[in-house]
């Protein structure tokens, strides 16, 4: 009698877990109408670069069993506020919600209309990180309101990082369990899409007065004509990070396909190179983004590099 008792109470846990897998499965076709970003959840005056969805920036991240090719189904934001400044570059709440927490180091957000906002499935999900939520947030679920500061960018992920500046990720979707491992890289998303699909004209016309040459959403989604022409690769070793070999030697189209579409200007990389605090590079001067490359009058080029936990110019191949 006592070995069927432990044998129910054995798999009882185990059948629970089985059917939350099956549930989580179950993914909505369109979120709720009230799922629309009417207050950005940024500040653009803190942001130099925003990456376009299924680019090659980054690393693989996909909606589970995909059959698309190898991208990144997220949207990097690169903010302009150096890390050691003392800044603090704020986060708001896109639209009327609940923030929960979140799978990851982060802040997740759904909106006013979810029924059971603590569910971490079947439900569409707004999700930014790195980010600090303000103290009073700590609950398991909270109320928010559309344009409410609600957290700061974490400088956590970036300890013993020379790099100056950070990256926000922010991801639209729908999560289920278990995870897909592949290429080195856990999905948790079974259904993602770009932030600008859910986003309000209002919204986007302030992107578009930040991004000169943006006229459509559609601007800020590399096509899949493209990405089956042009795949990602990744690095040598393997995924999941992309490898986008010298920027320099990108077209303009490639740099906004593979860097991202600059807040500022779409010049080419060249044009809008940052050489840091020391003004024009030379070797030795400080500089502030890893692996940028600069090439005066067609000398040896100088990059950017990782020297004893410091940044600074030095000699590149030709």
């Amino acid at each position: 009698m006592m070995k069927k008792i432990l044998l129910i109470l054995f798999c009882i846990p185990i059948a629970l877990l089985v059917l939350i897998c099956l549930i989580s499965q179950i993914v909505p076709d369109k979120p709720p109408k009230d799922f629309l970003i009417v207050h950005n959840f940024v500040d653009l005056k803190q942001m130099d670069n925003i990456s376009k969805y299924r680019s090659c920036a980054g690393h693989r991240n996909m909606p589970q069993y995909t059959q698309e090719p190898n991208s990144s189904a997220k949207h990097y934001m690169q903010s302009n506020v150096r890390r050691d400044s003392g800044e603090k570059v704020k986060i708001f709440a896109p639209f009327d919600g609940y923030i929960v927490h979140p799978l990851s180091q982060g802040v997740t957000l759904v909106p006013a209309s979810s029924k059971f906002p603590w569910w971490p499935f079947n439900q569409w999900r707004f999700n930014v990180e790195p980010v600090h939520t303000l103290p009073q947030y700590g609950g398991i679920v909270n109320k928010v309101k559309a344009g409410d500061l609600i957290g700061y960018f974490s400088d956590d992920r970036y300890k013993g990082d020379p790099q100056p500046f950070g990256d926000l990720d922010i991801v639209v979707g729908v999560t289920a369990i278990p995870p897909q491992f592949k290429d080195g890289n856990g999905e948790p998303w079974k259904r993602m899409e770009s932030v600008f699909n859910y986003m309000s004209d209002e919204v986007f016309a302030e992107y578009k007065a930040a991004i000169p040459g943006l006229e459509d959403r559609k601007d800020l989604t590399v096509p899949l004509s493209w990405r089956k022409v042009h795949p990602c690769t990744y690095r040598a070793g393997g995924g999941p990070y992309f490898d986008i070999g010298k920027p320099e030697d990108l077209s303009i189209e490639e740099q906004n396909v593979y860097l991202g579409v600059n807040i500022k200007d779409l010049e080419t990389i060249k044009k809008r190179t940052i050489v840091g605090p020391g003004g024009v590079p030379e070797v030795g001067k400080v500089c502030d983004y890893l692996n940028n490359r600069f090439n005066l009058d067609g000398k040896t080029p100088l990059i950017c590099a990782k020297q004893d936990n410091k940044m600074i110019w030095t000699y590149g191949e030709n």
